[in-house]
């Protein structure tokens, strides 16, 4: 039985100590969960105050030559990110409509669709969709 008392003792101990660790662990990931939380209202803050000087940059107001610094980078980057959209733009139209030519001339190969359509790319894409949804 002295066998059977001590496990019992150890495997109480061991609960206890499993339940202090979880509980230490726990109150660790709130206050983890917290200190997050706290670090992204400052970024956000940050955030906040760059753009609100950013602003006042584009309006004329000039800061201490450091911030003035950083805000010419700023404007000269949206001017690069304005430009790099312009040209994504045009990629964009120029793949659409080559997709559109490729896809037309593959169809007229394939003898899918006359030279000459009589309805549009978009009806026969549908009714292409439609004959095989009734197979």
């Amino acid at each position: 039985m002295n066998f059977f008392d001590g496990l019992g003792k150890t495997l109480e101990e061991v609960a206890k100590q499993v339940e202090e660790k979880s509980g230490e662990l726990l109150e660790a990931g709130k206050l983890n969960i917290e200190i997050f939380k706290q670090e992204d209202a400052i970024r956000r803050t940050y955030r906040k105050i760059g753009e609100q000087v950013s602003q006042c940059y584009e309006k004329g107001e000039r800061f201490g030559e450091k911030v003035n610094q950083l805000c010419d980078e700023i404007q000269e980057r949206k001017k690069k990110v304005e430009e790099l959209k312009a040209k994504l733009s045009e990629i964009r139209k120029a793949d659409k409509a080559s997709d559109e030519e490729r896809r037309e001339t593959e169809w007229q190969e394939a003898n899918i669709i006359p030279s000459e359509p009589e309805i549009s790319y978009y009806e026969a894409v549908e009714q292409i969709r439609k004959m095989q949804e009734s197979q």
